[in-house]
This record gives structure tokens, C-alpha cells and sequence, in this order.
């Protein structure tokens, strides 16, 4: 089945535009670090499961300071707090836009791949049949994707729907994607 159509491009200036912003939004979050493994596992969890808890709390505490305990500052408490609501949201728009970006990129590198093997079959039927200068060269080059051992060449076909089959020097009908090692996120 094929994936949805993508109706867009991303041109150097805009993907220069995009780095840039990142990077400014980076140079705003300097206190970002990283955990180990084992410190995500020892950490206590303040997931949004606790949200409501920690927004019950926050109430009370602005309500009745005197519950704060002395060794805090309410200064100190309520930054951390903010920090923390913030960061969520970050989060949240993040994980929307790696997702976005994700299956975007599948969509387009699917129908790239498509396009691509066309122009094997291309280069393929060239080889078989015309005298461009180097089409050997480049049919050797562009089959190495297509190899899996120097014991075992393959050769792929291509139909109008994008790849049809497999063949070990004759057309096997029906190969299954993995004969060529495509799994669910592109060519493996």
C-alpha cells in the first residue's frame, strides 16, 4: 500500500531557516542535561499522571505559604515548578513535530525509493540494450544495494507499481519485500 502523497518541499533556505531557530531555542534551554540510564531509573518520576498533584500542591502552598518547608524559598519552589510546566509543554510540541517529521520522512523516502528503482529498471534495460558510455559502470554501482554476498547477485524488476519481484538470474514472481531486506521503515 502506498503512503500518503507529501505536497511540500523543503528548499536549503528554509531548512537553514529551521537549523537556525533550533539553534536559537537550544542557546535558550543551556541547562539541558543528560541522564544515564541508571539515573532515569533512580530518579523520582514526576510524570503528567502526577500533574494534577503537583497542581493541587502548587495551589496549596501559594495559599499557605507556611506549609512550604523552611528550607525551601518560594522563589525557588515556584521557578522549579514553571520550569517543569514548561518543559512538558516543550515536550509535547516536540514529540509532535519528531512525529510529524517521522512519518514524513518515511512518506517521502517510500516514494523516492519508488522513483529510485525506477531508474534501475532504467539503467537495467539501458545496460541490456543501448551503447551509453559507462551504463556497465553504473549498473555494477547501483546493484551493489542489491547484493548480498558475493555468492548470491540478485537482480530486481520493477513494474509500474514500483518493485515486483526478485530474481536470481530469472524473474521469481511474488517475492515478498524481504527478499531484498525492505522492511517497514524503507530498505534495511
Amino acid at each position: 500500500m502506498a503512503l500518503k502523497q507529501v505536497n511540500g518541499t523543503l528548499s536549503q533556505g528554509d531548512m537553514d531557516q529551521i537549523v537556525n531557530s533550533l539553534q536559537e531555542a537550544e542557546a535558550q534551554l543551556p541547562f539541558l542535561i543528560n541522564l544515564t540510564p541508571e539515573e532515569r531509573k533512580t530518579g523520582i518520576k514526576l510524570g503528567e499522571g502526577s500533574q494534577s498533584f503537583a497542581e493541587k500542591t502548587v495551589d496549596y502552598v501559594q495559599r499557605h505559604p507556611q506549609l512550604l518547608p523552611s528550607y525551601f524559598t518560594m522563589d525557588d519552589f515556584m521557578d522549579e515548578y514553571y520550569t517543569w510546566v514548561h518543559l512538558q509543554e516543550l515536550r509535547r510540541r516536540f514529540a509532535e513535530l519528531f512525529e510529524g517529521t517521522d512519518d514524513t520522512l518515511m512518506a517521502v523516502g517510500s516514494s523516492l525509493m519508488r522513483k529510485l528503482l525506477k531508474v534501475y529498471a532504467n539503467v537495467q534495460d539501458a545496460q541490456e540494450v543501448t551503447n551509453i558510455s559507462g551504463i556497465d559502470t553504473i549498473y555494477e554501482d547501483l546493484r551493489q544495494r542489491f547484493e548480498r554476498n558475493a555468492s548470491n547477485e540478485e537482480e530486481i524488476s520493477i513494474d509500474e507499481e514500483g518493485l515486483e519481484s526478485i530474481t536470481d538470474n530469472e524473474v521469481e514472481e511474488n517475492a515478498s519485500n524481504d527478499d531484498i531486506g525492505i522492511d517497514d521503515e524503507g530498505l534495511a
